[in-house]
């Protein structure tokens, strides 16, 4: 299990650097993750980070969902700036449709992918160059 060398909390996420160098995002279950939300993430990561990038482990709480416009400014190369690869962490039927218009209509122009295990997640961030 990984230890966290720094945290930080938001409205509903908390933030964290892994002992391993990876971001580790958890967000609240039963939440709306709003634009607003979005910028308050990115400010936290600078925070922790500096401006570093990082990989970056997301694990999305139950029945939380993102609108498009927290998913347009995470794609974009503000919402970037601070990313090697991403790896979500998902469930629900609602979230998987979310990640598949996120990848395919969106386009995130670093490593993503969507996964239901975090164990497999973190093998594929590993891996991630």
């Amino acid at each position: 299990m990984n230890t966290f060398t720094k945290s930080l909390k938001t409205r509903i996420a908390t933030l964290n650097i892994r002992e391993d160098d990876v971001l580790q995002i958890d967000v609240a279950s039963n939440e709306n993750f709003e634009e607003l939300d979005m910028q308050e993430l990115l400010n936290a990561v600078y925070k922790l980070g500096g401006g570093k990038q990082f990989k970056s482990l997301v694990v999305v709480g139950e029945n939380t969902l993102t609108n498009v416009e927290a998913m347009k400014l995470c794609c974009s190369p503000v919402g970037c700036r601070y990313k090697k690869a991403t790896a979500f962490v998902i469930n629900g039927v609602a979230q998987r449709l979310l990640g598949s218009f996120y990848m395919y209509t969106l386009k995130p122009s670093t490593p993503t992918k969507f996964f239901t295990d975090k164990e497999q997640a973190e093998i594929w961030l590993k891996n991630v160059s």
